[in-house]
């Protein structure tokens, strides 16, 4: 069994730095807002840890997270 794939966007918003984290298919399965980029980028990795880990845990094949869950 292969690993997860995951891919990121962070984008600067006006109350911070606005990241969402998106599975295979493209469907967003965590995201946040953080004060700063360094903070941002560490939530984005935090999140795509957990993602991956809850996917290959899972009996029976991989669950989503929602949205906004790290």
């Amino acid at each position: 069994m292969s690993e997860p794939l995951f891919a990121y966007s962070m984008s600067q918003d006006t109350m911070g730095w606005a990241w969402s984290v998106y599975d295979e298919a493209g469907e967003i399965v965590a995201s946040g807002l953080d004060a700063c980029q360094d903070t941002a980028k560490a939530a984005v990795d935090r999140a795509m840890r957990h993602v991956a880990w809850i996917g290959l845990a899972a009996p029976g094949g991989r669950r989503r997270a929602p949205a906004g869950s790290a």
